[in-house]
Protein backbone atom coordinates (compact mmCIF):
# COMPACT_ATOMS: atom_id res chain seq x y z
CA UNK A 1 0.00 0.00 0.00
CA UNK A 2 1.32 3.41 -0.93
CA UNK A 3 2.29 5.95 1.68
CA UNK A 4 -0.32 8.40 0.37
CA UNK A 5 -3.09 5.84 0.85
CA UNK A 6 -1.95 4.91 4.36
CA UNK A 7 -1.73 8.58 5.29
CA UNK A 8 -5.21 9.18 3.88
CA UNK A 9 -6.74 6.36 5.89
CA UNK A 10 -5.08 7.43 9.13
CA UNK A 11 -5.72 11.14 8.63
CA UNK A 12 -9.32 10.52 7.58
CA UNK A 13 -10.08 8.33 10.60
CA UNK A 14 -8.35 10.71 13.01
CA UNK A 15 -10.13 13.75 11.63
CA UNK A 16 -13.48 11.96 11.67
CA UNK A 17 -13.02 10.99 15.34
CA UNK A 18 -11.80 14.48 16.25
CA UNK A 19 -14.85 16.19 14.74
CA UNK A 20 -17.28 13.66 16.26
CA UNK A 21 -15.77 13.86 19.75
CA UNK A 22 -14.58 17.47 19.97
CA UNK A 23 -16.64 19.35 17.38
CA UNK A 24 -19.65 21.25 18.69
CA UNK A 25 -20.85 23.40 15.82
CA UNK A 26 -24.46 23.70 16.97
CA UNK A 27 -25.37 22.20 20.37
CA UNK A 28 -29.05 22.12 19.47
CA UNK A 29 -28.48 20.08 16.30
CA UNK A 30 -25.91 17.30 16.82
CA UNK A 31 -26.63 16.01 13.28
CA UNK A 32 -24.51 18.89 11.97
CA UNK A 33 -21.43 17.42 13.67
CA UNK A 34 -22.07 14.01 12.14
CA UNK A 35 -22.63 15.43 8.66
CA UNK A 36 -19.49 17.56 8.87
CA UNK A 37 -17.36 14.65 10.07
CA UNK A 38 -18.58 12.43 7.24
CA UNK A 39 -18.04 15.17 4.64
CA UNK A 40 -14.47 15.74 5.86
CA UNK A 41 -13.77 11.98 5.89
CA UNK A 42 -15.05 11.63 2.33
CA UNK A 43 -13.01 14.62 1.17
CA UNK A 44 -9.79 13.22 2.61
CA UNK A 45 -10.46 9.77 1.15
CA UNK A 46 -11.26 11.25 -2.28
CA UNK A 47 -8.14 13.43 -2.37
CA UNK A 48 -5.76 10.69 -1.26
CA UNK A 49 -7.63 7.90 -3.10
CA UNK A 50 -7.11 5.70 -0.05
CA UNK A 51 -10.07 3.56 -1.12
CA UNK A 52 -11.65 3.40 -4.57
CA UNK A 53 -13.76 6.44 -5.45
CA UNK A 54 -16.85 4.30 -5.95
CA UNK A 55 -16.52 2.93 -2.42
CA UNK A 56 -15.98 6.43 -1.04
CA UNK A 57 -19.22 7.61 -2.61
CA UNK A 58 -21.12 4.93 -0.67
CA UNK A 59 -19.95 6.16 2.75
CA UNK A 60 -23.02 8.38 3.38
CA UNK A 61 -25.36 5.45 2.80
CA UNK A 62 -23.55 3.52 5.52
CA UNK A 63 -23.11 6.28 8.12
CA UNK A 64 -26.38 8.17 7.79
CA UNK A 65 -28.39 5.09 8.67
CA UNK A 66 -26.51 4.59 11.94
CA UNK A 67 -28.13 6.52 14.78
Amino acid sequence: METRKKTGLILGAATFCFVILIGDFDPLKPQINTMTAIAILMTILWITEAIPLAATSLIPFIFFHIK
